[in-house]
C-alpha cells in the first residue's frame, strides 16, 4: 500500500466543501468536508489518550452549566506543549486552523472578520451524560467552528448541537447531529444561543470534537 503523502497546512482542508449558510435565528453553517476522508481517519487512528484531558464540570453559576473533558493544542494563538507528545498530524492541522485560506473561510461562511491572533483550539471530548447548557459565547469571542470526528453517531446517542433562539432553551431551533464529516460554525452574537444536549451513547463511546475559537 502507498502511504498517504504528507499534506502541508495549505493544502490539508477542502475548503471547496459544500456549506449551507443559515441567517436564522443568527448566523451560523453547517459545512460538510472540510475533513478530506483520509485525513479525518489518521486523525481517528491518532486520537490522544483521554489522561492527558483536564475534566471540566460545573453544575451551575456562571453563564452555563458543563460536563466534558479538554486538552488545549493552542492557547492565546501559541502552540501548547502538549502537541510535542501527539502525532505529527495535530500540529499540522492546528497550522491549518490558522492560515489566511481557513481564516477567509470562516468570514465567507459567518460574515464576520476573524484573526488567529487569540486562537485557541482544543479538543473536547463528551462521555455519557456530558453537555453543554443553552448560552452564547463571551464577549471578545468573534465566531466558533465545531468539527465532529466520529464516524458513526445517530440521533439517539445525543450530543447533537443545538441552535436556540432564546437563552430559555426548550425545544431547538436546529438540531445537528455530531457525526462527521459534518462541522458547524457560527458568529458570536448577545443571540447566538446554543448548547450540547447530554449524550446518551450507552456502550462507552465518546463524543470528539475539534474546537476553533477566533478571538478579537
Amino acid at each position: 500500500m502507498t502511504p498517504e503523502p504528507h499534506r502541508t497546512e495549505e493544502t490539508m482542508l477542502d475548503l471547496d466543501a459544500p456549506v449551507t449558510a443559515h441567517r436564522t435565528p443568527y448566523i451560523w453553517a453547517q459545512a460538510d468536508g472540510l475533513l478530506p476522508l483520509p485525513l479525518l481517519e489518521r486523525l481517528r487512528g491518532a486520537l490522544p489518550a483521554t489522561d492527558l484531558f483536564d475534566r471540566k464540570e460545573r453544575a451551575a453559576g456562571g453563564d452555563k452549566a458543563y460536563a466534558m473533558q479538554v486538552l488545549p493544542l493552542v492557547r492565546g494563538g501559541a502552540d501548547c506543549a502538549v502537541l510535542d507528545r501527539l502525532d505529527p498530524v495535530w500540529r499540522d492541522l492546528v497550522d491549518a486552523l490558522r492560515t489566511p485560506a481557513y481564516l477567509d473561510w470562516v468570514q465567507r461562511a459567518v460574515e464576520v472578520p476573524v484573526t488567529a491572533r487569540h486562537a485557541e483550539i482544543g479538543l473536547f471530548v463528551f462521555g455519557t451524560d456530558d453537555h453543554v447548557s443553552c448560552h452564547t459565547d463571551k464577549s471578545g469571542k468573534l465566531a466558533s467552528h465545531v468539527i465532529y470526528l466520529n464516524e458513526a453517531w445517530g440521533p439517539d446517542d445525543g450530543g447533537a448541537f443545538e441552535v436556540h433562539t432564546s437563552g430559555s432553551g426548550g425545544t431547538p431551533h436546529a438540531t445537528l447531529p455530531p457525526e462527521a464529516p459534518r462541522s458547524v460554525v457560527f458568529a458570536r452574537s448577545e443571540h447566538s444561543w446554543h448548547a450540547v444536549e447530554p449524550v446518551r451513547a450507552d456502550d462507552g463511546r465518546l463524543r470528539w470534537t475539534i474546537q476553533v475559537e477566533l478571538w478579537a
